[in-house]
C-alpha cells in the first residue's frame, strides 16, 4: 500500500524526508506534491493545486497497492509565503520551486509544474518511471 504523509511548510517537510529516506529500501520512491495551504474549507488558495489534486488523486488510487512508493503531500504555505522570493522552498537548493504545483520524484529528477499536474498521462509516467 503506497504510504501517505502530509505535512506544512519547510521544516516539517525537511524532517519527514529525513525520515523516509532512513526507512525507505533500494527499490523505494518517494513522490512529493508542493502545493498552496488550504483553508479551514480544505481548499488551496492556489486554483492550479485544486485543479491538480483530483487527478494526483486518482493515480493514488491505482497504485494504492503498490508498497514501494511514500507519498508527500507538502503545503508551502499561505500565499505571501509562496510569494516571497525568500522562501525556503524557493532557495532549497535541492528544490528550486518556481511554481506551484510541483509534484517531484525525490532523488530521480523528475518534475511536473504547474497544469502539468493535471495531465494525468504525465502524472502516471512520473509515477511509473524508475
Amino acid at each position: 500500500m503506497v504510504k501517505i504523509y502530509t505535512v506544512e511548510g519547510y521544516e516539517n517537510f525537511t524532517e519527514k524526508v529525513r525520515e523516509l529516506e532512513n526507512l525507505m529500501g533500494e527499490d523505494e520512491k518517494i513522490i512529493i506534491l508542493f502545493s498552496g495551504s488550504r483553508s479551514d474549507e480544505g481548499v488551496s488558495w492556489c486554483p492550479d493545486c485544486v485543479k491538480a489534486e483530483p487527478v494526483i488523486e486518482t493515480i493514488l488510487k491505482k497504485y494504492e497497492d503498490n508498497e514501494s512508493i511514500y507519498f508527500l503531500h507538502v503545503s508551502v504555505g499561505e500565499r505571501t509565503v509562496w510569494k516571497n522570493p525568500h522562501c525556503e522552498f524557493r532557495t532549497d537548493p535541492k528544490l528550486r520551486l518556481t511554481s506551484i504545483p510541483a509534484l517531484v520524484r525525490w532523488k530521480g529528477g523528475q518534475r511536473l509544474i504547474e497544469e502539468e499536474c493535471s495531465d494525468e498521462s504525465l502524472v502516471e509516467l512520473l509515477f511509473e518511471e524508475e
